[in-house]
């Protein structure tokens, strides 16, 4: 048996050795920087993968993990109850929008998503409906990489190897970014005529990101779009379950997303920042109407082995009890204001280069022509520029299928980051667009 040094970086690694042995070995963090082992300080201008929402190096997180795991690591919720996990609900019921009252928590946004796909098809079980079994999802779209999840997921690129495990979903049009009236007219149209061409009586569901993460890159959709998409679920009694794994607990300047589009959906599903990045968490939140329902039937009738333990929901809690304390989603608010306000003045002086600027919160996507020799592939040269200028940032896909003439990447740092960092994080930027372009 190999070692544990060689196993890190065989070749034959499961981890992606090949692809990534140029990448440095990160040492510690401290807010929105990590240092690599060679010394090398880089900020964090995407939170990873938008996970690490409340910084790294926190005490106060470390102290919670420690403190729960000395206590209570596990415990399965069929055995005993725990009060991290309802504490957790509790606060969920207190502070989200509307009539979303019950909360169930697993390991990732995929899970989640999963668990919301699951509960609709037994919602509607129970409701004597069993024919309603389509979930309607959009085109350009990403759920996460478990096969229901990835069924849901409307990218061609992401679903191609899995594509024969995987099953059909309607789809609805994706919104681009910055529609004018025409592309706001002809987006609704295509909305009217996928919305027509389902059974209504035959779907259970309706998935949609409030503002899309990977999948064209913080793209905010026309109140027009979304309210369309609410009223056919009202008028069919669809399901609306909205997809926050990104842009939910106070990366756009809310608690969720959807807050910005007036949306009141039945079921929300998280993951990433409900933790801060302090561990793996994620859930739904569903309306006390679909609850009901499911405490009548038993309950989802799925389950997992880490859901609702103590130990993440103890660092969910303590992470939405930061995020939720007065002023602190109002500074992400301004923080992000002072980023696209940076970014499009940068846009200005390299018109050639950045096509788009845009976002909400600290939930923002920059659009760059791709080099003539960097078009076929995928964003990983510019990435690279960025990380030698001292900036780890995020890839997104293009909202135009098949597009190679842009890179879109998530610029998306921990919602702690200060008004000099948001500086610093423009200044590293604009060195690793020079650098990408040399």
């Amino acid at each position: 048996m190999a070692d544990s040094a060689t196993s890190v970086t065989s070749p034959g690694s499961l981890l992606g050795w090949r692809a990534r042995r140029e990448l440095p070995y990160v040492r510690r963090g401290s807010g929105v920087f990590l240092e690599a082992e060679d010394g090398v300080n880089y900020l964090d201008g995407s939170s990873g993968a938008l996970a690490a929402a409340l910084g790294h190096g926190r005490g106060d997180m470390a102290a919670v993990l420690s403190n729960q795991a000395m206590s209570v690591a596990f415990a399965h919720r069929t055995q005993l109850r725990n009060r991290a996990t309802e504490e957790l609900a509790d606060l969920l019921a207190q502070r989200a929008p509307g009539d979303l009252s019950s909360s169930m928590f697993v390991s990732s946004g995929s899970d989640a998503n999963e668990l919301a796909l699951a509960l609709s098809i037994r919602y509607w079980h129970g409701e004597g409906h069993p024919e309603r079994q389509h979930v309607l999802a959009r085109g350009r779209s990403y759920h996460g990489a478990t096969l229901g999840a990835l069924s849901l997921t409307g990218l061609a690129e992401r679903r191609a190897v899995m594509e024969p495990l995987l099953f059909e979903v309607p789809r609805l049009p994706s919104p681009g970014p910055d529609l004018d009236a025409e592309g706001e007219s002809r987006l609704l149209a295509e909305l009217e005529t996928a919305l027509c061409s389902v059974q209504p009586h035959h779907v259970a569901a309706v998935m949609i990101e409030a503002v899309s993460g990977t999948s064209g890159g913080a793209i905010v959709p026309p109140r027009s779009y979304t309210d369309r998409i609410q009223r056919f679920c009202r008028e069919t009694g669809a399901l609306l379950i909205v997809d926050e794994v990104m842009s939910g607990f106070g990366r756009t300047g809310r608690l969720f997303a959807f807050e910005h589009l007036g949306l009141e959906p039945d079921v929300v599903t998280f993951g990433k920042g409900v933790s801060g990045g302090y561990c793996p968490l994620g859930g739904v939140i569903v309306t006390t109407a679909v609850a009901e329902r499911l405490d009548e039937l038993g309950g989802v009738g799925l389950g997992h082995t880490y859901m609702n333990t103590p130990l993440p929901s103890a660092v969910g809690l303590a992470a939405c009890r930061i995020i939720l304390a007065e002023q602190f989603l109002s500074s992400v608010h301004a923080r992000g204001e002072e980023l696209r306000t940076q970014l499009r003045l940068l846009r200005e002086r390299h018109s050639e280069r950045i096509s788009s600027v845009r976002g909400v919160g600290l939930m923002n996507a920059v659009e760059i022509v791709a080099r003539p020799d960097d078009r076929q592939s995928s964003a990983g040269l510019l990435l690279g520029a960025m990380r030698d200028a001292g900036l780890l940032l995020y890839p997104a896909t293009s909202h135009v299928p098949g597009s190679s003439t842009t890179h879109v990447v998530m610029v998306a740092p921990p919602l702690v980051i200060t008004a000099e960092e948001v500086n610093e994080l423009v200044r590293r930027f604009d060195r690793g667009l020079t650098r990408y372009f040399e």
